[in-house]
Order: C-alpha cells, then sequence, then structure tokens
C-alpha cells in the first residue's frame, strides 16, 4: 500500500471481506501462498491500518480526513456494512459548502441515501449555494442537471439568483466555459430573470466579444414568454403549542410538529421539538427554519414563582433533527425577541431582505442577518422610532408588503383592567423610519392572522368580544378594506400560510358548535382560493393545538 507494507492474517481478511474471501478461496495465485503480497494502490496506508484495527478489534475510527478513504476502500473490498456506516458519518456533515462534491461521491460510489440528501439540499438552499466555493468548480455537466431542476428554491428573488449563479459560474473560467454558456442560458428560464440584472451581463468585457449570447437571450426572451416558473415542494409546518383552550405560563402544551404535504393532501409527524415550549414563533431565513421558544417552569410551593429560558431551534430537513439555534443569536437580539414573545408582541420577516422586524407593545427593532459558509447569524436588534399613540400594544399581527411594516389590530390596553380589541392600522416606513396612520380595519380584531397575497394584506379571523370567521382585505394602493368570503368556523389563536396563491388557515380556538357553544380547540384546516371566494376544508392536523408556530418551507 503506496510502498509501505501491512501485515496481517488471512484468517481476518476472509471473515470481514469478500474480495479477500473470494481471492482466497477460488483457486487464485494468492490463494496457495503461505505469504501472499497483494498490492492495494488505490487505499491510503491510515485508511488501510483503520480497517485492519476494524477487524481485529471491532472498533473503526472514522474523521472528516479518513472518511472518503475508508469509503474507496471498503468499496474495492467490498465490505458492505462498513461502507454503509461510513456513509452514514458523510450524511451528518452534508452542508451547502460540500454537498456537491458529495453528490459527485455518492454518485460515484452507489450511496442513494447520500445521493438524494444532497440533491435535496442543493434544491433547497441554491441562492446560497452559487455563493459558494465549491460551486465554481462544477463541471458544465452537472450545472446542466442543476438547472433543469423544476423545483429549485429560489427565494424572494426568483430567477434572478439561477442567472446571477450562471454567470458567476462563467467569470470563474470564461475562456473555458464562455462555449458553453450559451447552453446553460438555454436552460434558464429567462423570462423571469429582471431586466437590471440581463443588463448587468451586458455590461461584462466577455460580452462584447461574443454579441452572438446577447442576440440568443434576447431571442429567449421573447419567445419563453408561456414558460412557467419553477416551484419548489413545499410543505406547511406546524409547530409545537398549546393542548387547551387554556393557554397559561404552566398550562398543557405540545412538542409535536406535523407537516403538511399538499399533493397527498396529508399531515404527518416530523421530528418533535426538543423542549416544551411557549411563545413558539417559525421563520424561514435564507432558507433555513428557525423556531422561537421559552422553556417555563416554577419553584415550589415555598416559592411559586413562573420563569422563562428563552431558546432558540433550527430544523434540518436533511437529516430531521432539530439543533441548537442559541449561538445565531446576538444577546440583544435573543433578549428583544424573548421579551415580544413574553408581551404577546409579534414579529415578521421581509422576504427580500431577510431582515426580523420585532413589536413589542409601542416598541419596534430590526435584527440583520448574514450568511457565511451557508450558517446563518443574527445581528444586535436595533431600535427603530416607536408606535408613540399607543400606551400598550399586544396580540396584534405584523405582515411586511413592498418592505413597509403594518402593524395591524391587536388589543389596547389602558389599565390592568381596561383591555379591548381595537380595529387601527399603522405602517412604518421602513425606509424612511416613519410610522404612519392608514384606514382602520372594518372590525377590531386580536388574536387573529394577517397575511400577504397578491398585493393584498388579509386580516383574518381573531377575537371582539367573540371568535370570529370574518376576514377582510386590504388594498394597499387605495387605502381601503373590504370584506370577502367568511371563514367555515370561527378562529382565534391560529395561524395562515400563503402557498399558490391560496391561504391556508389551521387549528386555533373555536366553539363546540357554530357561533357558540363551548370553548374547543381545532384542528381543522381550510383553505381560501380568490378565484372563486370561498374556503373549503382540507385533511385536519393529527393533533388540535392553539397558539403554535406555522411556515411554509
Amino acid at each position: 500500500c503506496h510502498n509501505e507494507e501491512i501485515y496481517a492474517h488471512r484468517s481476518m481478511l476472509l471473515i470481514y471481506s469478500d474480495y479477500f474471501k473470494a481471492m482466497f478461496t477460488i483457486g487464485l495465485s494468492e490463494s496457495s501462498q503461505s505469504m501472499p503480497q497483494i498490492q492495494l494502490n488505490e487505499a491510503s496506508p491510515e485508511a488501510l491500518k483503520s480497517l485492519l484495527l476494524y477487524m481485529y478489534t471491532g472498533s473503526l475510527s472514522v474523521t472528516n480526513d479518513t472518511v472518503q478513504d475508508l469509503i474507496v476502500l471498503t468499496d474495492l473490498l467490498q465490505m458492505r456494512d462498513v461502507k454503509e456506516q461510513c456513509f452514514l458519518y458523510m450524511e451528518k456533515s452534508l452542508d451547502v459548502t460540500n454537498c456537491l462534491g458529495m453528490w459527485d461521491f455518492a454518485e460515484t460510489y452507489s450511496s442513494t441515501t447520500l445521493l438524494v440528501k444532497a440533491i435535496c439540499l442543493v434544491k433547497r438552499r441554491f441562492p446560497v449555494i452559487v455563493e459558494t466555493e465549491e460551486f465554481l468548480n462544477i463541471s458544465s455537466s452537472r450545472l446542466g442537471k442543476i438547472l433543469k431542476f423544476e423545483d429549485l428554491s429560489l427565494g424572494n428573488n426568483g430567477e434572478d439568483d439561477v442567472f446571477k449563479g450562471v454567470v458567476r459560474w462563467l467569470e470563474h473560467d470564461v475562456t473555458e466555459r464562455i462555449d458553453c454558456f450559451k447552453d446553460m442560458l438555454k436552460l434558464v428560464k429567462l423570462i423571469h430573470v429582471s431586466s437590471p440584472v440581463i443588463n448587468e451581463l451586458k455590461q461584462m468585457m466577455c460580452m462584447q466579444e461574443n454579441l452572438d449570447i446577447m442576440t440568443s437571450i434576447n431571442f429567449q426572451r421573447s419567445t419563453d414568454k408561456d414558460c412557467p416558473p419553477r416551484h419548489p415542494i413545499q410543505c406547511i409546518y406546524v409547530v409545537g403549542g398549546y393542548l387547551q383552550s387554556r393557554t397559561g405560563p404552566m398550562c398543557p402544551r405540545l412538542k409535536t410538529v406535523e407537516r403538511y404535504n399538499f399533493k397527498d393532501n396529508v399531515w404527518k409527524q416530523t421530528e418533535t421539538l426538543p423542549v416544551l415550549a411557549s411563545g413558539v414563533q417559525v421563520f424561514n431565513i435564507h432558507g433555513k427554519l428557525f423556531t422561537t421558544s421559552f422553556e417555563m417552569s416554577h419553584g415550589d410551593s415555598l416559592m411559586p414563582y413562573v420563569s422563562s429560558t428563552p431558546g432558540f431551534y433550527e430544523y434540518d430537513n436533511i437529516q430531521n433533527i432539530w439543533k441548537d439555534a442559541n449561538d445565531c443569536f446576538a444577546p440583544s437580539s435573543a433578549k428583544v425577541i424573548h421579551d415580544c414573545l413574553q408581551k404577546s408582541g409579534s414579529l415578521a420577516v421581509c422576504p427580500r431582505t431577510n431582515k426580523i422586524y420585532i413589536m413589542s407593545e409601542t416598541d419596534i427593532y430590526c435584527i440583520n442577518s448574514t450568511v457565511n459558509d451557508g450558517e446563518v447569524t443574527f445581528s444586535e436588534a436595533e431600535q427603530l422610532p416607536s408606535l408613540q399613540e399607543l400606551e400598550s400594544y399586544s396580540n396584534h399581527a405584523t405582515v411586511l408588503h413592498k418592505d413597509d411594516l403594518y402593524v395591524l389590530g391587536g388589543d389596547r390596553r389602558i389599565s390592568a383592567s381596561e383591555i379591548f380589541p381595537v380595529a387601527s392600522v399603522f405602517m412604518f416606513d421602513c425606509s424612511e423610519n416613519k410610522w404612519i396612520t392608514k384606514t382602520s380595519m372594518q372590525e377590531p380584531r386580536a388574536r387573529f392572522s394577517a397575511v400577504v397575497m397578491d398585493d393584498y394584506i388579509y386580516a383574518v379571523g381573531g377575537f371582539n368580544s367573540r371568535r370570529l370567521r370574518s376576514v377582510e382585505r386590504y388594498d394597499p394602493v387605495t387605502d381601503t378594506w373590504r370584506y370577502i368570503e367568511s371563514m367555515n368556523k370561527e378562529r382565534s389563536h391560529f395561524k395562515c400560510v400563503v402557498h399558490l396563491n391560496k391561504i391556508y388557515a389551521m387549528g386555533g380556538k373555536s366553539y363546540s358548535r357554530y357561533e357558540g357553544g363551548a370553548r374547543k380547540v381545532l384542528s381543522s384546516c381550510e383553505v381560501y382560493d380568490p378565484e372563486i371566494d370561498m374556503w373549503t376544508y382540507k385533511a385536519p392536523m393529527n393533533q388540535a393545538r392553539c397558539l403554535f408556530g406555522a411556515q411554509l418551507f
């Protein structure tokens, strides 16, 4: 092995390796030699020594530096069980910086599981992957395979990220890649690339020397007008929440997490949260799913206080595990979010900038996020101008529309005994750093859900002396509200999610019968189709829950 002699007993090799078993039992020349010398130049000495140690002791040491050599060697020696364990080790270290290389490696050495996970990660976090060093070095054939995926997750920038990625790949080696660049562009949905991004390409020196490429781009954009955009395969994730209609600090909560498959109309359980969390909010930033939580605890009868411990988790849908994400958040950001959730505030994420906006009572904060080698970190919280009109504000809804933050409804607290829902609407102009009062909703509502769909803002359900079925839609252009079709069921403390221009409402608190009866926590899910102005039921969740987190991912 690379001019190094390594000794082993023939009997041990026979037991563990089908390669050696065949060599020593079917009459090959080595079977008749007392001390056969076998050349294994494909393997590194360290990998071979590790395998021999495993044969003698049953213990195998695997590291990031040795795992690929071990797979190459176990593939040669036909040690399938050990090879599979090495691939399992590789799967655990799969991330955006190495998934393209692991894709190649999995194809070469026939690991279906690693191959599927690597491709899923490429699809899930493509906008981040195109910024990695590994992406610059992939072959044109590998890039072509990626561009053929119709279900790439592209985020708010859409096909612009695909186009920019291909251009970045070209710039890494213009001389070698310019000839195949036109073929790569044929796999980009150019009709969905914005004109400013196309114009940036025109300014490149290599384009001045290859005017036929720009001609081809213009032709493709003029002829592909019916080309549909890419649609990632997404699911609704619902996380945690309360089991009963009582939602006090120590009331029964849930660890369970469910995922809704749109195609099959089925809810399935996924990995549970590590803690019984209160204040669950779920958000998708840079292609990663995060959840907030604070874990409640209380003392004994002598010290009957209730305290909470803040926490953040990230869901790895490739490995199906929740990972501690506390280190991703700067201390002031963690504190602001924790305080906000304890005060029944709200948070919203800007899809374009990946900023988090936190609204707590009348205070507003902004948290920036950055990506480095695929890992997301959150900056210190920046306080923005407060909403001065109200003394105390909670149980409202916040959404972002074209980078402006809208704060809708909620409970106004004048004193401990004077709390009432409001219909007010305020917009925070993020570019001007100022608040603007907008037309109020047609009825007060608190503990409701609000979403943005097709440039409208929808306020759904909620509570106003009783739970509501009503839904109203806001047009930011005309600053007007109008009612649309009501839900089938009254809901408060629930969540809405938008998918393919439809609103999905699920769970929450309601009544045991139509517009009355005892309080009841729902498992039902209904969807609103604006084309027919109608709500229809979909498959219910496996577990009734309220005051939970939900996110499309």
